[in-house]
């Protein structure tokens, strides 16, 4: 049969029956394979010690798939209107006050040569030199950057 790894509770119960006090079974690096044999007894087949070596090779693994797994998650997201709004505003304030602003809720498709993305469509109406002037803008769901500013007439 093949070895049984059990937790510590149940591990102490079966040792103790077992007049098994050899062992301390509250410490965390140490496992005790018990073995079935033919008549059904568990008996132990050994210690297991968990070295440096695979401590550092499991902590070593987490970090690397955690990493991988937050850049696949980075690329696959977008940023909010409401975001992408707020920098295209704080863009505009730089040239003058803003009168209002809009955007779409809703993300477009969006290809401009090779170039396939989705973006947010939107407006600002500034005031320059007493002159309202209105434009349309077009930005990058992902990254937040504005590919495209036209005035409207």
């Amino acid at each position: 049969m093949s070895p049984r790894f059990l937790n510590s509770k149940k591990m102490e119960a079966i040792l103790q029956e077992k007049s098994f006090y050899f062992l301390n079974v509250t410490k965390m690096t140490k496992h005790v394979i018990l073995k079935e044999d033919r008549t059904g007894n568990l008996k132990t087949g050994g210690l297991k010690y968990m070295t440096w070596k695979t401590f550092i090779a499991g902590a070593l693994a987490g970090a690397v798939s955690g990493y991988l797994l937050n850049e696949a998650v980075k690329k696959n997201t977008s940023l909010s209107s409401e975001t992408v709004l707020a920098n295209v505003k704080k863009a505009f304030k730089e040239e003058g006050p803003i009168d209002g602003s809009w955007i779409q809720m809703t993300k477009e498709d969006f290809a401009k040569y090779a170039i396939k993305t989705k973006v947010y469509r939107g407006g600002i109406t500034t005031s320059q030199n007493g002159e309202r002037k209105q434009y349309e803008f077009i930005a990058d769901a992902f990254t937040g950057s504005v590919l495209d500013v036209y005035p409207i007439s």
